[in-house]
């Protein structure tokens, strides 16, 4: 069984035909709202989107490599600024604004910066959610 997504809005006599074609087609409510989603993802399918999954994944990759350095680093510079981007530490900075700097001026795509000895969790699922500017 997947998520459980609850949905606000949905127009009743609406889902009351669906209800009926997919029970006369033995399908689940489930089924036939993921058809309905993938077919508009799919007419919407543009460079907003494509550009959002590229991000997602650079998030996925820089906290990959902050996971798996994080207790050495911590070790070594609590206290100081790590500023990651494209998979790979650009620098370790003693104030937010120099990590920010680097970033600005070496990054392309998404970067993040954090204070090294905040706590850290490693997690299965990251779930981020489109930036005000995509809206």
């Amino acid at each position: 069984m997947g998520r459980l997504v609850a949905i606000k809005g949905i127009d009743r006599d609406l889902y009351k035909k669906i209800k009926a074609i997919a029970s006369l087609e033995e399908r689940t409510i489930g089924s036939i709202v993921n058809e309905a989603l993938r077919l508009w993802l799919l007419l919407r399918s543009d460079r907003k989107y494509s550009r959002w999954l590229k991000i997602e994944e650079a998030y996925r990759e820089n906290y990959r490599l902050l996971v798996k350095k994080y207790s050495e680093l911590c070790e070594r510079y609590k206290g100081k600024y790590l500023a990651i981007c494209n998979a790979k530490f650009l620098g370790v900075f003693d104030s937010f604004e120099e990590a920010a700097s680097s970033v600005h001026r070496n990054c392309s795509s998404h970067a993040f910066i954090i204070k090294i000895g905040e706590d850290i969790r490693e997690r299965e699922e990251i779930e981020l959610g489109f930036p005000v500017e995509f809206i």
